[in-house]
């Protein structure tokens, strides 16, 4: 399960990566499972997959077309906070109920504000409350290190998380 925050600076890598997920795929073993958010404006005019915003859930398939997402798109859910960790939540389980499994592997994909206040990029932290990740540039959210608890707690554990 990959929570994919394209809503920011970084969208175009986003694309680039949701493709380079279809060079492998799901497959009987393991299903591939993104959500992935854009916004207009912030894609480079990157419109190979068209000129599309907001949120959509696809199911990876593989393919070797390195230009375009062949996989099918599962829903478009509009345009949610991806800075919001009950949307990280409500996608962990919604996926663990339409796939379940025996291991579950859970990615948020975005930036990560370590030391760096995402509000004020020029200022670093000392206290250390801003450590975050998932910037919705759209909304101005993000996903703080102390809600990450909450994710879990809200839509159960997960075998490997990584970011």
């Amino acid at each position: 399960m990959v929570f994919m925050n394209g809503k920011s600076n970084i969208e175009p890598f986003a694309l680039a990566d949701l493709n380079r997920f279809e060079t492998v795929g799901s497959s009987e073993k393991i299903n591939i499972v993104v959500e992935i958010g854009r916004s207009k404006g912030l894609d480079n005019d990157t419109t190979a997959d068209g000129d599309w915003a907001g949120v959509r859930r696809y199911y990876v398939t593989k393919d070797a077309d390195k230009e375009h997402i062949a996989s099918p798109m599962l829903a478009d859910i509009g345009n949610v906070d991806m800075g919001d960790w009950k949307e990280a939540a409500a996608f962990l389980k919604w996926t663990r109920n339409a796939y379940p499994a025996k291991k579950y592997l859970f990615m948020i994909w975005d930036h990560g504000w370590g030391w760096i206040d995402p509000k004020k990029p020029g200022d670093n932290l000392v206290d250390g409350q801003h450590k975050s990740i998932s910037h919705d540039f759209v909304t101005g959210n993000y996903i703080a290190t102390t809600e990450m608890g909450k994710i879990f707690k809200e839509a159960g554990k997960v075998d490997l998380y990584g970011s």
